[in-house]
């Protein structure tokens, strides 16, 4: 082995020199040397031992069952990288190794996604510590120091090391009287912790460390009264909004105040960002509040802005508090006319079956009258139609054949009166409204075109990508309204004219286009498609490879679960509510003449036709009387 060798080479050394009779002084120089280097060859094989009980005892107590990538760092003796290339992995069955040889990387055994990275460092900190690649996950992270020159603020302060959420390092220490000892000291780093971030957790023992819980403590338990800094925009209701110069309100609010008092943490809110923008990426650059919180200027966005591919590889994203979809708005029709009335509480098809019946009927009755005595079609038709105006007959006939046929039509034609005299009572003060556009599909179809503020390009490559051809025939007839930051909603009431207008419908999203169209009064002048589309989670953003973003997972988990998120949003949204938008009640209401339009109109209709008739029948006259 290289040590006997290296052991063997000096005493071959040391006996010549002897046989030469050097001076003492030489003599003495190469005897300190061999000392020194047998001493040193001593501490490696001690090291090499130690450090392999310690990746053993990993392997079979916090590490079990997790999926491991090894990293040997190039300034590790050969020594180590025996152990970890043969002796290791064949004791732990652990597959994955990442070697650093000759200052490059084999990246057989790379993976973006990483759960416990397991690190040998040496002498100098290596650059996948100081610069890791940008797209790496990692989960946790161990790092061992095999030198004595080992600092574990150095190794915990790495870039690899901030941005992870479960970190520890080891460092060897020597202990005894003549410090004949090693030892693994096992450290983790608070970076949140106003004073003591470096925190020592005792010598390397297994049954001290047996568990994932007591070898990678929570670090942010508390985040030691830091203030956190959110990029925000407060035109944003329900989910954040002012309600007045100085206090703030909205369900990401009260999420981030609950998640505040019991983290331990303060934070502040922007009116907007700088560009007014809320998340786009144009050339390669992120604007808005997610460009501030992408380039580290902010530490997190609270605000309603949805999940896309794009945003997920650039971000830390949450778990979702609730799931919004872009929701259109779109112009009440014009009611049909009033006059129109006596004939909307029958549909078409409803009108085309009494008719026929009332030939069929009459047809039928003249057929049986004929089997009794002389009968006239005219008479007879009357003589049905007087039950359709409550109109009773001067006579009964005396055949039990028409009694029982007239009985059967009487009940008939009462349920008819019935069921017409109760819907028209509605009718005649209710407005009849044509058919609504209810869905997508059906707007994608119709003449309206379709407006939105110009947030950027996210929501028209949504819908242009898409692969619903009705969202990319919308995605066509969309135009875009200025964004005016000094405007009431941005300048939203532009598109809500159009809207009203009734050449184009509305889109945004969901609970912010349902509080703007309340607030600012269009409310009863417009009416929301029932089809939401493009419907998706929405979430906190936090920069990449945020260490600390698991602990609001698990705080605003626990808010969905228990509850409170939904009960918030409710409360939110009843406050919201403007009452003197709200189309009040009525009660009860007097009929006007606009309500009896087609009464009146029958009436003239029917006193003209009199009237021409009349006018007829005395020409008629007349004429026989001259003849």
């Amino acid at each position: 082995m290289k040590i006997k060798s290296i052991e063997l080479l000096f005493m071959a050394v040391t006996i010549a020199l002897t046989d030469a009779e050097p001076s003492n002084s030489l003599l003495s120089k190469l005897r300190n040397s061999m000392s020194s280097i047998q001493s040193h060859v001593k501490e490696q094989h001690t090291m090499r031992n130690l450090l392999e009980d310690v990746l053993i005892d990993l392997s079979r107590g916090p590490l079990k069952e997790k999926e491991v990538t090894l990293f040997l760092d190039a300034s590790a003796s050969p020594s180590e990288e025996e152990i970890l290339l043969h002796q290791v992995p064949e004791a732990t069955g652990i597959p994955k190794l990442l070697l650093q040889k000759n200052n490059g990387i084999d990246w057989s055994a790379r993976k973006d996604h990483i759960d416990v990275f397991v690190g040998v460092i040496g002498v100098e900190l290596p650059w996948l510590l100081s610069s890791p690649p940008h797209d790496w996950a990692v989960l946790s992270v161990l790092l061992i120091g095999i030198k004595q020159e080992c600092d574990p603020r150095a190794l915990l302060q790495t870039a690899l090391a901030q941005r992870t959420p479960a970190v520890a390092a080891l460092c060897p220490v020597k202990l005894g009287e003549q410090r004949n000892r090693l030892e693994f000291r096992v450290f983790t780093w608070r970076p949140l912790h106003p004073r003591r971030k470096l925190l020592p957790l005792g010598g390397w023992n297994a049954s001290r460390f047996a568990s994932w819980d007591q070898l990678f403590v929570d670090r942010f338990s508390s985040f030691g009264g830091v203030t956190l800094h959110v990029a925000s925009n407060e035109n944003d209701a329900p989910t954040l909004f002012r309600t007045n110069s100085s206090h703030w309100d909205g369900l990401g609010y009260r999420i981030l105040s609950a998640l505040a008092e019991n983290y331990n943490f303060t934070f502040t809110l922007t009116v907007q960002s700088i560009d007014g923008m809320w998340g786009e990426r144009r050339n390669g650059t992120w604007g808005g509040m997610l460009g501030d919180v992408y380039r580290g200027e902010k530490n997190l966005t609270i605000n309603t802005i949805f999940v896309s591919y794009p945003r997920n590889a650039a971000f830390d994203i949450s778990i979702p508090f609730k799931y919004e979809g872009i929701a259109f708005v779109i112009a009440n029709p014009l009611p049909l006319p009033p006059w129109r009335s006596v004939i909307y509480p029958f549909t078409r098809m409803m009108w085309a079956v009494i008719s026929g019946f009332l030939v069929v009927v009459s047809f039928t009755h003249c057929l049986l009258g004929s089997f009794v005595g002389k009968v006239s079609p005219f008479r007879d038709f009357l003589t049905i139609a007087q039950a359709l105006v409550n109109q009773s007959n001067d006579a009964v006939p005396s055949s039990w054949t028409l009694r029982l046929f007239l009985m059967s039509w009487w009940f008939t034609a009462y349920v008819l009166v019935i069921s017409y005299t109760c819907n028209l009572i509605a009718f005649l003060t209710i407005p009849k409204y044509p058919v609504k556009l209810q869905t997508a599909h059906e707007l994608a179809d119709s003449y309206h075109r379709v407006c939105m503020l110009n947030y950027g390009n996210e929501t028209v490559e949504a819908f242009i990508v898409s692969r619903n051809p009705t969202l990319t025939t919308i995605a066509k007839k969309i135009d875009k309204v200025p964004l005016i930051l000094t405007q009431p909603y941005t300048n939203a009431q532009e598109c809500l004219e159009l809207v009203t207008a009734g050449t184009h419908a509305m889109l945004d999203g969901d609970s912010y286009i349902a509080n703007i169209v309340q607030d600012s009064g269009y409310a009863d002048r417009t009416y929301f498609l029932k089809e939401r589309v493009l419907e998706s989670p929405t979430s906190f953003f936090f920069r990449k490879n945020t260490p600390w973003k698991y602990k609001f997972d698990e705080g605003m988990s626990r808010l969905v679960s228990s509850g409170c998120i939904g009960k918030w949003k409710e409360d939110i949204d009843q406050a919201l509510k403007r009452t003197r938008y709200e189309k009040k009640p009525e009660g009860q209401q007097a009929l006007k003449v606009e309500h009896l339009q087609g009464t009146f109109l029958v009436l003239v209709l029917g006193l003209g036709l009199a009237l021409v008739t009349f006018m007829v029948e005395r020409h008629l006259g007349r004429r026989e009387k001259n003849q």
